[in-house]
């Protein structure tokens, strides 16, 4: 469907709601959604949070963290995020846009800002191992087919609870992080099915 990232970047700033201000708060996070093309095909890079973090360990998620003092804004704490956990500067992201925030059933609300890598290869990524522990590039088109779809059952706080989820390669992507991805391309298929 997208055969390029200036087509994707036009189609979510057409469809996509952004807010003009963010609210911060003590459960402030900010993610970075970033794409990259990989042989001509737009992907999207994800990591796997470590063991031994103390909230969503293990969890495949977008770059990101909680809000810090030091930080101007949550666009701020997104790119520190970026180069914390996996080394990608600042200067190599061209921002698109923030996306209104998803709340986690841990009590965070995360406020998602989408961009792109200009210069990417898996190699020259700095993985911090104490927070990540794997990283993936996804095709676009993966979030489109509906085969990649799940939707899954877990028990957390004497309640079960549904969440969307997409399965890539024997991974699962779900809760928050299939939130955010099914409130970017949600309005793009819809506007496609119309």
């Amino acid at each position: 469907m997208f055969t390029s990232l200036e087509k994707l970047k036009s189609q979510l700033r057409e469809k996509l709601d952004q807010p003009n201000e963010e609210v911060i708060d003590k459960s402030s996070s900010s993610v970075m959604v970033l794409f990259h093309n990989q042989k001509n095909t737009p992907e999207v890079l994800m990591i796997k949070r470590s063991e031994n973090l103390r909230n969503h360990s293990g969890e495949w998620a977008f770059p990101g963290g909680k809000f810090e003092l030091s930080d101007d804004n949550l666009m701020e704490t997104a790119f520190r995020e970026v180069t914390e956990e996996i080394g990608i500067n600042k200067s190599n992201i061209r921002y698109w846009l923030r996306m209104k925030p998803v709340n986690t059933f841990t009590g965070f609300t995360i406020w998602p800002f989408i961009g792109m890598i200009n210069e990417f290869t898996k190699e020259s990524l700095q993985i911090n191992k104490d927070e990540v522990s794997d990283v993936m590039s996804i095709p676009v088109d993966v979030f489109l087919d509906d085969k990649y779809k799940r939707e899954i059952t877990f028990y957390e706080n004497n309640n079960f609870r549904k969440s969307d989820a997409f399965t890539y390669k024997g991974k699962i992507i779900w809760g928050a992080s299939a939130k955010i991805i099914t409130n970017i391309f949600n309005p793009i298929l819809q506007g496609e099915k119309k």
